[in-house]
């Protein structure tokens, strides 16, 4: 998410939507709070997810299944739309949405990967008219000695991610875990004792 953050241009002072309450979108609010963003926007289904949002300090946590969540971002912007987007949810309308809520002149980095049939929908007029910045980013190179240096330092403390621990001889009950809704998964890890 330090790769993510940088391409979707996160700034001190600035503010942030993140499309996405996964561990992806959960590790880059930390990160964005960690860059020093004013006010960061989650949006997502889970409502485990999007407490621990808020308590990690998003300014927001909006459920897409019951607000218009482009609408709570531009209203939570004072209708201009968010300086940065990071969509890391894989719907196919993501590219469209995030183009909507972003503000003019703003940026949006796609982490989030869509494996519909059809293609993902880009809305033309506001891609020429919006004049944002539309960035993807895949993998991590380069940033591991950064993130272990804010890891060390205390700026970035993903502990409240982990909700599960399992001993990798119990791979086969953590995946079911992680399916499992009723059990509030975020992050779960798979330790070995010697």
């Amino acid at each position: 998410t330090m790769r993510a953050t940088a391409r979707a241009d996160v700034r001190a002072g600035g503010n942030l939507a993140i499309l996405g309450d996964g561990a992806i979108g959960l590790c880059s609010l930390l990160m964005a709070k960690a860059k020093g963003v004013s006010k960061v926007f989650m949006t997502g289904l889970k409502p485990h997810k999007l407490e621990l949002a808020i308590r990690l300090g998003a300014n927001a946590a909006i459920d897409v299944s019951r607000i218009d969540f482009i609408q709570a971002i531009l209203d939570e912007t004072h209708g201009e739309g968010a300086d940065s987007t990071l969509a890391t949810t894989g719907w196919r309308t993501m590219i469209r949405d995030s183009m909507k809520l972003t503000r003019i002149g703003g940026t949006i980095c796609v982490i989030g990967l869509y494996h519909g049939e059809e293609p993902a929908i880009i809305d033309e007029m506001d891609f020429i008219f919006r004049e944002q910045t539309i960035r993807g980013s895949f993998a991590s190179p380069n940033v591991w000695p950064d993130v272990i240096r804010m890891l060390q330092a205390g700026q970035i403390d993903p502990r409240p991610l982990i909700t599960h621990k399992f001993p990798i001889e119990q791979a086969d009950e953590a995946f079911q875990t992680a399916l499992d809704d009723t059990k509030k998964p975020v992050k779960i890890i798979l330790t070995m004792d010697n």
